[in-house]
């Protein structure tokens, strides 16, 4: 049985060609019970009850005087900044999580603590995989604490705080917390998991390292107790540990034939008798045991192992049930769960047993299964059913774990159908905070870009650069239009590709003016690309005349004329008079701004003949007037009076004395000094996203019609996951230890006790005692 340790040991999170997700948190406010029979570790628990007694508070001062109740309430701060916390370590398969559950359950019947939450980090005891940010962990932790997802803060130093305010505010209520943190590597800093104030507690469990208990083996009187024979040299080789004593007490069990001595001989070949367990399982069970590694959750569903395993459910409840009856997984409401060291086991079995296409063939059908029930859970979800609304705040972190799963291990078209649904969950489900669903949708549209499928990442780009734009994110927004625009046209969606333009030209500032240069140009330039290949050349036009003026506004001419001659020519092609009028105008412009007025005038008399044409008198009134500024930079003061003239009565005919007046001082005077600028024609971008949708239909909306003939029913007990009912939980006795709420205050007028010798100059504290 025993095997090249190289060949099968597989790399810190990864299984072939397969890259396995860290473990999420997960946190129970109601722990199972502690496993039968206990024995061995009494003094141990005696240990761990003396390091987590509740501890005695500052002794209120029975005759109370100022300079008493200062230093009370001084005492009373020092003391809430402490903390109360153990540690016990212990080798794989010594007892330490079920010595954890039979201490949970004293404590609590001895009312130390009115709640105990069981935070299980799933750390593994390696520093090469990277370990989860303690924000999961705390957002776990406030769900057991009953805050809803909607109050969830975001991750960082607002979570944190959140989470110590909520402990605080149960300790100083009487209902104080005690936290055990179990699968803690080495490697990992806990401290800012352990529960602020001393009436909460934490017990930190950990493999190995440094700690203030340590659990060692059994003596031999309490494993043979636990093997169930008195065959001290079988306990011997089962390491005196729990775990192993069990798995060899099961094997004894499920074979009536098995001899203790018989069982010690065949030991004598394996690494341990766990090997010798898995060595003994019928080949499909052991395959369901490798299989089941490769889940990326903290515990496994029945349906879920039927997706790994391909066969029919009860098939696959039977080989379910051989594993828990060999001790090689342990059950709980329909949750089958590994010992760490029995998944280590399974992981390392399936590398060198399983071929990679298999394994990636069984994580496949998983990823379909997680597919298919999310898809089913949408309707619940949308109608706010509350069987729903729990399995999703159970399953939400292991769903983004299957989601990883997909995409690391290049799962490409399983990502984006998972993706896709998930994201669905999180946009129906009214609480979701709007950064979970941006991360949802981003990995989803990735997905979907990848597989190729662009008609379904465009409309996840457009929704994604919606919601950006709702956040004031006008840098994320804008990317997420342009790969919206450019998924629709390449899935031939011209209608939906129209739509993303117009949200995208709508997010393009109207001047380069207090805009820097450089990323203006660069969004219009990717803009106009994108239209050239979406063949809008009025779009493209109105572009290229923006792009031209604020070359222009940054002495860059012959970019500026570069721009201009291109929308020129695309607006004679298109028969756009209005538009042709406007390039000439920006042209002559240009050339009064190289102070050559004589290229001017004809760019403006072609504007001024376009326009009348047109029967546009206002922009014919403002070209008259910058032919004016023509001739009068050309020195031809007569012409220019003349432009001027003609343009000032068409104004007025037309009510715009402003403009009026404005050339009526250049007519007085004559040409010379203090003339006004030329009129600038502005390029509106709403002109040009509405030709846009005139030009293409908007898409008829999707919509997906979900399969109500399938109910949504969770596989599992959703008690497991619902979070502590303070309401329903009384507070526990300060058992004589000067316990407080914190909003205890000594009326100054009646408790306490005058100075006995008050001094006649001494007007009192210059403080509010209430505060």
């Amino acid at each position: 049985m025993a095997t090249d340790a190289s060949a099968t040991s597989p790399h810190p999170g990864r299984i072939g060609s397969l890259v396995l997700p860290p473990t999420p948190p997960t946190a129970l406010a109601f722990p199972p019970p502690p496993p039968a029979p206990f024995v061995g570790r009494s003094a141990v628990l005696d240990a761990l009850l003396r390091d987590l007694a509740p501890r005695k508070a500052p002794t209120k001062p029975t005759r109370p005087t100022r300079d008493s109740v200062y230093a009370w309430r001084r005492d009373v701060l020092a003391w809430e900044a402490t903390t109360t916390s153990t540690s016990l370590s212990g080798p794989p398969g010594s007892g330490r999580t079920a010595l954890a559950l039979r201490l949970a359950a004293e404590v609590v019947s001895r009312r130390w603590y009115s709640s105990v939450i069981l935070l299980d980090l799933h750390d593994v005891p390696s520093p090469a995989t990277p370990v989860l940010p303690s924000a999961d962990a705390h957002a776990a932790l406030l769900r057991a604490l009953g805050v809803r997802p909607e109050d969830m803060p975001a991750p960082g130093a607002d979570r944190l705080a959140h989470c110590r305010t909520v402990l605080t505010r149960l300790a100083r209520r009487g209902l104080p917390v005690l936290l055990v943190i179990d699968g803690v590597s080495d490697h990992r800093t806990i401290g800012d998991l352990i529960p602020p104030h001393p009436r909460n507690a934490a017990l930190v469990l950990r493999t190995t390292g440094k700690s203030r208990r340590t659990l060692l083996k059994l003596h031999e009187d309490n494993a043979v107790t636990l093997l169930g024979t008195p065959h001290v040299p079988l306990a011997q080789a089962c390491l005196q540990r729990p775990l192993h004593l069990g798995i060899a007490a099961a094997q004894l069990a499920l074979d009536p034939g098995l001899q203790p001595d018989t069982l010690l001989r065949r030991l004598e070949s394996v690494p341990d008798v766990t090997h010798y367990a898995y060595g003994r399982l019928d080949p499909a069970h052991a395959r369901l045991f490798r299989l089941a590694s490769l889940h990326p959750g903290p515990y496994l569903r029945t349906g879920e192992a039927a997706a790994l395993f391909g066969l029919p459910l009860l098939d696959t409840l039977a080989a379910l049930d051989a594993l828990t009856n060999a001790r090689l997984l342990s059950t709980s409401r329909g949750r089958y769960a590994y010992h760490p060291h029995l998944r280590r086991l399974a992981q390392h079995r399936t590398l060198a047993e399983d071929a990679d296409p298999h394994r990636r063939e069984a994580v496949r059908r998983l990823l379909g299964h997680y597919t298919d029930t999310a898809a089913r859970a949408v309707p619940a979800l949308r109608r706010q059913e509350s069987r729903a609304l729990a399995w999703f705040d159970a399953e939400r972190h292991t769903l983004a774990a299957a989601v990883r799963l997909a995409v690391d291990s290049a799962f490409h078209a399983e990502a984006a159908a998972l993706s896709l649904q998930v994201a669905t969950l999180l946009d129906v489900d009214s609480r979701t905070r709007s950064s979970d669903l941006h991360a949802s949708h981003l990995v989803a549209a990735e997905c979907a870009d990848l597989i190729g499928d662009f008609a379904t990442a465009g409309r996840l780009w457009h929704r994604l650069g919606r919601n950006r734009r709702h956040a004031r994110d006008a840098d994320g927004a804008f990317d997420h239009f342009v790969r919206a625009a450019t998924a629709h046209h390449t899935a031939g969606d011209a209608g939906s590709a129209a739509a993303a333009f117009a949200d995208l030209l709508g997010l393009l500032p109207d001047s380069a003016s207090g805009v820097q240069l450089g990323r203006y140009v660069d969004r219009h330039r990717r803009v106009a690309a994108l239209l050239r290949d979406l063949g809008e050349p009025a779009a493209l036009a109105v572009l290229l005349s923006r792009l031209g003026n604020a070359h222009l506004d940054h002495g860059d001419h012959p970019l500026a004329e570069e721009c201009h001659l291109d929308a020129l020519r695309l607006r004679e092609d298109l028969g756009d008079g209005p538009g042709t009028a406007r390039s000439l105008v920006h042209l002559g412009n240009l050339a009064l701004r190289r102070v050559e007025p004589d290229q001017a005038l004809p760019y403006y008399q072609r504007a001024h003949d376009l326009f009348e044409s047109g029967g546009k008198a206002f922009s014919r009134a403002r070209c008259l007037a910058n032919l004016g500024l023509a001739e009068a930079a050309a020195g031809r003061g007569r012409r220019a009076r003349k432009r001027w003239e003609a343009a000032v009565a068409l104004f007025i005919s037309l009510g715009k004395n402003s403009d009026a007046s404005t050339f009526t001082f250049a007519i007085k005077a004559r040409g010379k000094g203090g003339l006004p600028q030329p009129y600038v024609f502005p390029e509106s971008l709403k002109a040009a996203a509405e030709a846009l949708s005139e030009a293409r239909p908007a898409p008829t909306p999707r919509t997906e019609v979900p399969d109500e003939t399938r109910p949504f029913t969770p596989e599992f007990d959703l008690d497991d996951f619902a979070p502590v009912d303070w309401g329903h939980i009384g507070a526990v006795p300060d058992h004589g230890l000067d316990y407080f709420d914190g909003t205890e205050s000594f009326d100054l007028e009646s408790d306490i006790d005058p100075d006995p010798d008050p001094d006649p100059d001494d007007d009192g504290p210059d403080y509010d005692w209430d505060d």
